[in-house]
């Protein structure tokens, strides 16, 4: 069996899953490409990926070697945790920032951080979630994001399903400036490849800043255990719901996946 370097290690361990560090605006098939361009030994070698990250999401990625493929869904359904960040006060229809901004988002004016953590540990345990509509669950035979991309979501029914979140941590509430909100959007959708709406979206997160009058966005920081399939960009969408405002996801970091931790991960770039 081929061989590795781990990040934090000289030493050679065999292996039949990697963990790999997926930076944000590479796709995981892209983490593979990178991985055989870099390690010859595995040009050959059948990879896939247990559990995708979003190109606008960074961390933890479990890539499974030749036969231990045919264990993907065991790893797949291994409980997950999260760092993220969320904006109030503009939301999307991908309930990230590469998505399309809605112009009127409603605005945050009301929050503070009692009123946010009240509202967030509110998710803990068993709940029934909607799925995100750019997402790859399939519906009448085609991933949601093709019904979703060709504006044809009233066409199918949005699936939802229960997911656990067994804890969540509040770590800051803070606040960023309108400018810097706006380069940071623009740099990292810029990092995204493939066709994902790149101009549109940036076009129309323009519009929305020359029309806010808004000088700062409030942004929160938390983390998340959660079982397999819950969506980080759900929870932010339905905070923002619950505390009837906007919010959209900033950034997530995906640090573990049952026992496999972050810290642990090779880095490609």
């Amino acid at each position: 069996m081929s061989i590795i370097t781990t990040r934090h290690s000289r030493s050679y361990i065999m292996k039949k899953i990697i963990s790999v560090y997926k930076p944000v605006g590479v796709t995981p098939l892209q983490v593979i490409h990178t991985l055989k361009r870099k390690y010859s030994e595995y040009m050959n070698t059948k990879i896939g990926y247990a559990g995708r990250l979003d190109p606008m999401a960074e961390g933890l990625l479990l890539l499974l070697l030749g036969e231990e493929n045919k264990q993907k869904e065991r790893y797949e359904k291994l409980d997950k945790e999260y760092e993220f960040q969320a904006i109030f006060g503009c939301e999307t229809d991908s309930y990230d920032l590469l998505g399309k901004v809605h112009i009127n988002s409603i605005p945050d004016i009301h929050l503070n951080e009692e009123i946010i953590k009240n509202a967030l540990f509110s998710f803990s345990g068993n709940s029934i979630q909607t799925y995100p509509p750019y997402s790859s669950v399939r519906v009448k035979g085609k991933p949601l994001f093709y019904w979703a991309f060709h504006n044809k979501l009233h066409e199918v029914t949005i699936p939802k399903k229960q997911v656990t979140i067994s804890h969540l941590q509040f770590l800051s509430l803070e606040s960023i400036s309108t400018k810097d909100l706006q380069a940071y959007i623009t740099e990292t959708i810029q990092l995204v490849s493939g066709n994902f709406r790149q101009e549109e979206i940036l076009n129309q997160w323009q519009i929305f800043f020359r029309k806010n009058t808004s000088t700062h966005f409030l942004m929160l920081k938390a983390t998340c255990a959660c079982s397999s399939g819950t969506y980080i960009r759900s929870l932010v969408h339905d905070l923002g719901k619950k505390l009837n405002t906007s919010a959209t996801t900033y950034a997530i970091r995906r640090t573990r996946i049952g026992a496999y931790t972050l810290d642990s991960a090779i880095q490609l770039w």
